[in-house]
């Protein structure tokens, strides 16, 4: 096997011109266009071919690498029909064929097949594409996952959102001008909430919208701090939210505004990446208060706790999620975009996050609500759409954050887990919940089982470690 390229490509310069797809693709096609990298591909069962592989908003196309020619149409596999994208590690000798060099990572994409004929008794199998990296520092698997997890997030959010509209980008400027206009003069938090939740609907699928956000100049003043002024949307928020975090939230209108700033934050940086204005945001936030402001329980008056007060808690910790499964994304993004330090610290999100000091409070509630997800899965699968639902995608994320957690600080968190070992065991190991989850025709619900079982694993041989120490001794 050889070694890695020395110079960023091993490709002609003229073969990755990101120019050349203009000659096979549409206008909205090509802009669609997020990342494109030279990869060996292998589909199904034909032989090993040098190809280009680009990655869109909505689907994986797979050109010719030599040429790309106009009339000749690329191989589309529509993120609707994947099932998973996962690495591998190659056991048949054509698979350990296509690793050109000793750093070539492969990853395989299950999707159904594209047609299924209605005399067909037999269902077909699925494609296989086995995607076999050799460019020094390769970034398709990142954009691939990445790009394919926000398809079906926003497919399940678009479907969910009764009053989603598509936001031209000659009106963009005059919506985001109006709505903050009335934010900055609204004196109450009920009025200011509708207006920020408007705005971050509306915002979910905008690119132009996500823009302004970022570079808005409109004056802002916090809430108790009547002295103090702030310039521009992002500032607004964070220091809302940094207020709301540490007052008594006595009534159901105090914790709906919290909800509201969180999903206009989490709304902003989702799907980011055609966002350049973001990244001096990014770069600017202090780490601290990023994962503060993500970790934080809301303080709740006990005494006038009732069921819709729990729902709304839930719902600002499902947020909570979403705002650090972003900035983790977000975090891997502008990596490998710049050398440039992210929040201005080299740490990890997630590593940061099981370090501070609101870990252990914060991976409590975690537990007990994953817990509750996953409990309803006997009572939610059989009724999905392939698509998924509000349900579906909160026990992706849930299982998503604890994946992450166990990634960057596997010993620390086993002992986090271990420290509520019978609500675990109670839920998280249920047989039911997880085969129930495995039963799903759903794919993100299959990533959501394959987690959770990796999870499991891991503490099973921490137990085990304990169990031949203890014999030992």
């Amino acid at each position: 096997m050889q070694q890695p390229p020395g110079s960023p490509t091993w490709c002609r310069p003229h073969h990755l011109d990101r120019e050349r797809l203009r000659a096979v693709l549409t206008q909205a096609d090509y802009a669609d266009v997020r990342y494109h990298e030279a990869v060996v591909v292998v589909v199904n069962k034909q032989p090993k071919a040098f190809k280009l592989l680009a990655v869109a908003g909505d689907a994986l196309l797979v050109f010719s690498l030599a040429s790309t020619q106009p009339g000749g149409a690329p191989l589309r596999v529509p993120f609707s029909r994947v099932i998973r994208i996962d690495q591998v590690s190659p056991s048949l000798t054509k698979q350990r064929g296509m690793m050109i060099h000793s750093e070539s990572l492969l990853f395989r994409v299950v999707a159904r097949p594209a047609k299924t004929s209605v005399k067909q008794q037999k269902a077909p199998p699925n494609d296989e594409y086995f995607i076999s990296t050799f460019e020094r520092g390769s970034q398709v698997a990142f954009y691939l996952t990445r790009a394919h997890s926000v398809y079906f997030q926003t497919r399940i959010l678009r479907s969910e959102a009764h009053g989603h509209v598509e936001v031209d980008n000659d009106d963009a400027a005059e919506l985001v001008r109006g709505v903050l206009a009335e934010i900055s003069a609204a004196d109450d938090r009920v009025r200011r909430s509708a207006l920020i939740t408007e705005l971050a609907v509306a915002m979910h699928g905008s690119a132009a919208l996500k823009r302004l956000f970022f570079v808005d100049k409109t004056s802002f003043h916090i809430a108790g701090r009547c002295k103090e002024v702030v310039v521009g949307v992002p500032a607004f928020v964070v220091g809302e939210l940094q207020a709301a975090l540490t007052a008594v939230a006595a009534t159901g209108d105090a914790l709906e505004y919290i909800l509201s700033l969180f999903q206009l934050l989490s709304s902003a940086l989702f799907d980011g990446y055609a966002v350049p204005q973001r990244i001096h945001f990014l770069q600017q936030w202090d780490f601290e208060t990023a994962l503060n402001i993500a970790m934080t329980r809301p303080i709740v008056d006990r005494k006038r706790k009732n069921d819709a007060l729990v729902v709304l808690e839930e719902d600002i910790m499902e947020e909570q999620l979403v705002l650090l499964l972003e900035l983790e994304a977000a975090q891997q993004d502008l990596d490998l975009a710049s050398d440039g330090a992210y929040f201005r610290s080299t740490k990890h999100v997630c590593r940061a996050a099981v370090e501070s000091p609101r870990f252990p409070e914060f991976f409590k509630k975690f537990l007990k609500r994953l817990a509750i997800v996953l409990s309803r899965s006997p009572a939610e699968v059989p009724g999905l759409r392939t698509r998924g639902s509000r349900w579906s995608l909160a026990m992706w994320r849930y299982a998503t954050l604890l994946d992450l957690f166990f990634a960057v600080e596997r010993d620390e968190v086993t002992q986090h887990v271990l420290a509520h070992q019978d609500r675990f065991n109670m839920y998280v190991r249920n047989h039911n919940f997880l085969d129930a989850l495995r039963s799903s025709t759903v794919p993100h619900l299959l990533q959501a089982a394959d987690k959770i079982a990796r999870a499991i694993e891991l503490i099973d041989q921490e137990e085990e470690q304990s169990r031949t120490v203890d014999r030992k001794s």
